[in-house]
């Protein structure tokens, strides 16, 4: 399960930045967590991996024009670490706030919990059965 769950975060988070990973990682990452994938996802995310491998950049692209995407993209563990240790970090975004400000949180990215609402996002998609959104929040 931990696996399964890494290899979602991965598809769904673009997580990292353009300087690090690069537009070919983002899209090598998403084929190779289609291909990964148990069944019985493994047949839909095979049946879909080009329409993921193409939109695999979409955030970053996003990044620079859409006010507050940038800071899903990352988390300065650093600035935590030095404020409390970073296992203590809330895992509830609201409670980072109380804690920190909105304003720090967002300084210092959001990343983990941007990851806690696509997966939200990604279950009620296929609750829904809407494929649309399913493969738009599964390529982010």
């Amino acid at each position: 399960m931990k696996r399964f769950s890494l290899l979602i975060v991965f598809l769904i988070c673009g997580v990292g930045n353009i300087r690090s990973w690069g537009f070919l990682a983002h899209r090598t990452i998403h084929q190779n967590a289609c291909l990964a994938m148990p069944k019985p996802l493994f047949d839909f995310y095979k049946k879909h991996i080009q329409f993921l491998i193409e939109h695999a950049t979409d955030p970053d692209n996003r990044r620079y024009v859409v006010e507050n995407e940038a800071c899903r993209h990352f988390m300065d563990c650093d600035f935590y670490e030095t404020t409390a240790p970073l296992d203590t970090v809330p895992k509830d975004y609201n409670e980072a706030v109380c804690l920190f400000s909105e304003d720090t949180v967002v300084k210092h990215g959001i990343v983990p919990w941007q990851c806690n609402k696509m997966i939200y996002w990604l279950k009620n998609a296929f609750q829904e059965r809407n494929l649309q959104k399913i493969l738009k929040v599964s390529a982010d």
